[in-house]
């Protein structure tokens, strides 16, 4: 693993990154590792990633999957999926089977998994299940992922937000995250709890946090609380940053991808914030390119990571 810190006191470059070329937030607070990290292990066959996507008229979601092997020869495999109900009762509410004839490289899979009873997220009830999935080869584990999500579904008709097919009026406010010790990462998810909660004590529902995706622990507590939130890249734009390059648009729509592919599933994001404050033309010329982009469905092909059991080593 390489740190560099983003180049903004001199002008040099670093493996390839000149000063205020990498993407960052207010000059320096998001570079460097200011959230956690981990080491995984894997079997030769794993999963890659999964979407889950809810579709609240019909009380399923449609489980899309990519799977590799990296072996030599092809494997078949069982998809295990269950579908657990509720934090408290950890009631396990579906269960389905899956055989796949896995070749060398990455394919995907796709399930539609029927929810009986489904509840509905929203603000008012946060409510959240998980979705488990396992790969077995010859009744084998070799790997295991879990996502908890919600059942909901957003869009807009005009000027109005609707969530779940109701019109919803968005009570949002500027949400810093700034402190006075860690900078960007809150000391304890107990400030943030309080936090979150004094906000929903003020009427609010929805709410911005500035200028970089949060940390996965922040998403899921808006999940848990109810609480809205808008995702946004570490790009600040303005008048500075970052340094207009040949390699500034791959790199903004990298931040781009790589954000929507570990923050889908949080049933609390329902905005994606491309640019903040365009002032620039070579920044402005990509608003329209980069919004195509965090809307495409072929972003599918693309790794995140995702929460395993196999062997994990934190730093």
């Amino acid at each position: 693993m390489r740190v560099i810190s983003p180049i903004i006191t001199k002008d040099i470059v670093v493996d390839g990154l000149g000063r205020d070329e990498m993407p960052h937030w207010r000059g320096a607070i998001a570079g460097g590792i200011w959230q956690s990290v981990e080491l995984i292990t894997s079997e030769v066959i794993r999963i890659q990633h999964v979407h889950v996507i809810p579709k609240i008229s019909q009380g399923q979601i449609t489980a899309k999957l990519s799977l590799v092997n990296n072996g030599l020869t092809s494997s078949q495999v069982t998809m295990v999926y269950r579908v657990v109900s509720g934090a408290a009762t950890n009631e396990i509410v579906v269960h389905s089977e899956q055989e796949v004839e896995l070749a060398p490289g990455t394919m995907k899979a796709q399930l539609n998994l029927t929810i009986p009873q489904a509840r509905l997220w929203s603000p008012e009830d946060p409510y959240l299940y998980r979705l488990e999935v396992e790969l077995l080869r010859q009744a084998t584990m070799m790997d295991k992922v879990e996502i908890r999500f919600g059942m909901r579904e957003f869009t807009v008709e005009g000027n109005r937000f609707l969530l779940n097919g109701r019109p919803y009026l968005l009570k949002a406010a500027f949400y810093e995250g700034l402190y006075p010790h860690t900078l960007a990462y809150p000391p304890s998810m107990d400030l943030v709890r309080r936090q979150f909660q004094l906000a929903k004590e003020a009427g609010l529902n929805m709410i911005r946090p500035w200028r970089r995706p949060q940390a996965e622990e922040i998403c899921e507590l808006a999940d848990e609380m109810g609480l809205l939130l808008v995702g946004a890249i570490p790009v600040e734009c303005m008048g500075y940053w970052p340094k207009v390059t040949p390699y500034m648009e791959s790199r903004i729509k990298n931040e781009v991808k790589q954000m929507i592919m570990r923050d889908r599933n949080h049933p609390s994001i329902v905005i994606w914030e491309m640019f903040n404050e365009i002032m620039r033309y070579p920044l402005k010329r990509l608003k329209h390119d980069v919004s195509l982009l965090a809307r495409n469905p072929s972003m599918m092909s693309t790794p995140t990571p995702i929460r395993r059991w196999i062997r994990k080593a934190t730093i």
